[in-house]
């Protein structure tokens, strides 16, 4: 008997069957749609050689959180800090007046106790 072709996505459905939760084995499964054992079992074969051949996935990367930074109670207190003695003639007109900065957010530099 010759060799029969078998198209790619016929070989790699059955590898499917082959592998994972549920798995059937090489022999059972030639018992159910027709194809050899030995045939099977090498279709799995080259398929793990090819899994094993590729790269393995890069890590993700973290993403950045969207909106702004969440400031922890710490950091709130270390800016306080550092910002004692600074004057007022140091800051830009629109922070020291509590007027609207950029998108219309309302910006002051004083700190109300």
């Amino acid at each position: 008997m010759g060799v029969v072709p078998y198209a790619d996505a016929f070989k790699t459905q059955r590898v499917k069957r082959m592998v994972g939760p549920g798995a059937v084995s090489a022999a059972a499964l030639a018992r159910q749609v027709g194809v050899s054992q030995p045939t099977l079992s090498q279709w799995l074969r080259e398929a793990n050689r090819v899994a094993a051949m590729r790269p393995p996935p890069e890590e993700k990367k973290p993403t950045v959180p969207a909106g702004p930074k969440k400031w922890t109670p710490e950091e709130k207190l270390r800016v306080l800090a550092a910002t004692q003695g600074l004057r007022w003639a140091s800051f830009p007109p629109w922070m020291a007046s509590g007027s609207k900065g950029a998108g219309g957010v309302h910006v002051s530099a004083r700190v109300c106790w």
